[in-house]
């Protein structure tokens, strides 16, 4: 959502310029605002969900269950089967 609200606010501003004389005070005010915009959209947050890492506890923990019961037993491994492929 922030991203879309900085895209629509740089063309606002790329919309202000064409109005502005290149020599105006303005101008200069709305091309460094432009800048300081353009510079924090192409800043990339990527964070991994709470979700995606519980996910992965869990199906680590499983399969360290399973490994660990057919170590005890005298059963053929057949955890590696019960990892999801991606």
């Amino acid at each position: 959502m922030k991203k879309l609200k900085i895209s629509n606010e740089i063309e606002r501003l790329l919309a202000v310029l064409t109005e502005v004389e290149p020599g105006d005070e303005q101008y200069e005010i709305v091309a460094k605002n432009l800048k300081t915009l353009k510079e924090a959209d192409g800043i990339r947050v990527d964070s991994i969900s709470k979700e995606a890492i519980l996910g992965a506890v869990i199906s680590i923990g499983s399969l360290l269950l399973i490994l660990n019961y057919e170590r005890t037993g005298s059963i053929t491994s057949k955890a590696l089967g019960f990892l999801k492929r991606s």
